[in-house]
């Protein structure tokens, strides 16, 4: 929601969506880091967000990036994650100030929690 794909063109850059394919990942202190994670903000979006998927050997990482595009996003979402407890909390919270990056985090949380 929010972002889209600029150029593939380049040797191991930019992000596909709707498709795997090879990147080169950093994972440093629990974080993952698409190398050149190159996207377009489409109009007039406070607030976007998109899943990635991560697998080498046999290991799997599926991350759900949120992204202020200005500083009151930002300073909103920091909010939103401080006054949080757990998952559940911060899905609730994070709908109040964007519904469809929380629908979508639901939608893919929810069944992993059963």
């Amino acid at each position: 929601v929010g972002v889209e794909p600029v150029h593939l063109d380049l040797k191991d850059s930019g992000i596909s969506f709707n498709e795997l394919s090879p990147r080169t990942v950093a994972i440093h202190g629990f974080r993952f880091s698409p190398e050149n994670a190159m996207f377009r903000w489409k109009k007039d979006i406070k607030i976007a967000s998109f899943f990635s998927v991560g697998k080498a050997l046999d290991k799997l990482v599926f991350v759900f990036h949120v992204l202020p595009a200005d500083d009151d996003s930002e300073k909103m979402l920091k909010s939103v994650v401080a006054k949080s407890g757990n998952l559940f909390e911060l899905v609730d919270n994070l709908a109040v100030v964007d519904q469809i990056s929380a629908g979508k985090f639901r939608d893919i949380l929810m069944p992993l929690l059963r």
